[in-house]
C-alpha cells in the first residue's frame, strides 16, 4: 500500500519537472516570441 501511495506525488513531481524543462527549453530556442508577446 506504502508503494501505492507514493505513485501520485513521484508521477505529479515527473509531471512538474517535464514542464519545466520544456518551458526552458521553449524560452531558450524562441526569445523573439516571448519577448514580442504583449504584457
Amino acid at each position: 500500500m506504502a508503494f501505492i501511495n507514493k505513485l501520485p506525488a513521484k508521477a505529479f513531481t515527473i509531471y512538474y519537472l517535464l514542464i519545466s524543462i520544456w518551458g526552458m527549453l521553449g524560452i531558450v530556442s524562441f526569445p523573439e516570441q516571448f519577448l514580442s508577446w504583449p504584457v
